[in-house]
């Protein structure tokens, strides 16, 4: 069983920096496809969601799952409505699920590319969106709501959540429920490698653009990263 979306074979293009990243953006777009992007900030990771990486099992994932269900508000405020909302909170948390992050901003791919393992090439990649679900509605767009339904769904699901997280708003995330977690996403429309030489340029260019960290994670301890950035502080 595989992937339902098509796959094609994409050339990948090598990026040094902003300018060129945001011309191909604009070139795709012309189109007037709906596209998401998602960075990895080394080309050995994998397209593929935490809980498919190593060793997966349905039972392992269900008591992975209901363990944090059990226990998530004793450490936090946020009260999800749904299964599908509690999974959200785990992955913005770093549990391993079936979710992949992606965004609607290229910009905000581009700053994940880059923004750790400066001596890896970075990619990106790129989807043509034709379908997306929503949390927490009521009509034929809702996405699945309970564990059961989530694990159940026969093709894979891009699902907009709630944006009641700044990180989220600020991400313009959506995430990609995958059906199957074990396998690789293969439906990409394109690709782009960031060379490593041209990583920590791309950033500083990045925060002049205002894609900063504390954008991209607005805490505290990303406001000092931004402005030890700012005055080349960093270690």
């Amino acid at each position: 069983m595989v992937h339902t979306i098509e796959n094609k074979e994409v050339q990948p293009l090598e990026i040094d920096n902003v300018q060129s990243f945001v011309s191909e953006v604009l070139r795709m777009h012309e189109s007037k496809e709906t596209l998401v992007f998602r960075g990895h900030a080394s080309t050995s990771y994998e397209l593929k969601p935490g809980i498919g990486r190593k060793n997966y099992s349905e039972d392992i994932e269900r008591k992975v799952f209901y363990d944090f269900k059990r226990q998530y508000f004793s450490y936090t405020s946020e009260r999800p409505i749904s299964d599908m909302g509690i999974l959200f909170l785990a992955q913005h948390y770093g549990l391993p699920t079936r979710l992949l992050d992606w965004t609607y901003n290229p910009m905000i791919s581009l700053y994940f590319a880059c923004e750790s393992k400066p001596n890896d090439d970075g990619c990106i990649f790129v989807v043509s969106l034709r379908e997306i679900f929503f949390a927490d509605s009521d009509d034929d767009r809702s996405a699945p709501q309970t564990l059961r339904e989530i694990m159940s769904i026969k093709k894979p699901m891009y699902v907009v959540p709630n944006y009641t997280d700044a990180r989220y708003k600020n991400q313009k995330a959506l995430f990609l429920l995958c059906n199957m977690p074990y396998r690789k996403f293969t439906a990409i429309k394109k690709t782009f490698i960031i060379k490593k030489e041209s990583k920590e340029k791309i950033l500083n260019d990045l925060a002049l653009l205002g894609y900063d960290k504390t954008l991209v994670y607005p805490l505290l301890d990303s406001l000092s990263s931004d402005i030890k950035r700012m005055y080349h502080l960093n270690d």
